[in-house]
């Protein structure tokens, strides 16, 4: 994860439920790696994530995941990254708590989507916490909210996807974002976010009513590690096998940008086993630690 570029200076929201467009491309983040359209140097040419405060917003991290957070990293030498990410915090707490949240939620997808496909994105697409996770009920009820208003537009069906470790008790907000299915919003892919240290905590929600439709992705040494981890989570948790892969970034089979007859993306958008059509397809994932 390279640090995010910031599409504008950050702006704080200061008409609730009345979004400039400058206002709206500060909560918007850049990432050569979820990009779906770069330069030929990798730059993104359009932000498709958000960002929030890394940890603060991050109710399920574990011990494992705080101590190696890339977001952490980049807060610590990029101010200006953890100043934005504080201010886009700030900004959430008070639109939810007026009752804008699911506007503004939907605002952020609907001008991410329309600025992807501007420049000629057939299939746009939109990450959920580049950095942060789900940290109050409101947030996530908000997001369900939008993500079914986004999906009834006339226009380019957008595919949304993001890892949590929102679940569990006392940090178990991730469920409010599924149907009595188990499944997310059409058009999302979540996954149950997970590492060596917090396997107990995954196979508890796979074995319950709310996960169990859901993959997971899993934080290893490598990648052997990783395999062998979801296979014993997916033993224990009484699940049949998943198919399981490794994330070509982390593993460095997969440059950042990829370049496909002449024009640039970023690896999520040309790999998309994250990203799958339909969510109940998509694999488990291993992420090795670099």
């Amino acid at each position: 994860m390279t640090a995010p570029s910031m599409n504008a200076q950050p702006v704080t929201l200061r008409r609730p439920g009345l979004w400039s467009l400058a206002e709206l491309d500060a909560h918007l983040c850049e990432d050569s790696k979820t990009t779906t359209t770069a330069r030929p140097n990798g730059r993104p040419r359009t932000a498709n994530a958000t960002w929030w405060p890394a940890v603060a917003t991050c109710p399920g991290s574990s011990s494992a995941c705080r101590a190696d957070c890339y977001a952490v990293r980049i807060e610590g030498y990029r101010h200006e990254v953890r100043r934005a990410a504080e201010r886009r915090r700030q900004d959430w707490d008070r639109e939810l708590a007026a009752g804008n949240g699911a506007a503004l939620a939907a605002a952020l997808m609907r001008r991410s989507r329309d600025r992807q496909v501007d420049l000629g994105v057939t299939r746009p697409t939109f990450r959920v916490a580049a950095s942060g996770d789900w940290w109050s009920a409101a947030l996530v009820d908000a997001w369900r909210e939008a993500a079914h208003q986004v999906d009834a537009d006339d226009a380019p069906a957008l595919t949304v996807w993001g890892y949590s470790r929102s679940y569990g008790a006392g940090r178990d907000y991730l469920r409010r974002l599924l149907d009595p299915d188990g499944l997310p919003p059409r058009g999302w892919t979540y996954f149950l976010s997970s590492d060596p240290s917090m396997l107990r905590r995954t196979v508890n929600a796979l074995r319950g009513d709310a996960y169990h439709a859901l993959p997971v992705a899993m934080m290893a040494e490598s990648a052997d590690e990783g395999r062998r981890l979801l296979e014993k989570v997916r033993r224990l948790a009484g699940d049949g096998p998943r198919r399981a892969l490794v994330c070509p970034v982390d593993a460095d089979d997969m440059p950042r940008t990829v370049e496909v007859r002449g024009t640039y993306r970023g690896a999520c958008s040309h790999c998309r086993a994250c990203l799958p059509k339909q969510s109940t397809t998509a694999p488990d994932i291993v992420f090795p630690i670099h």
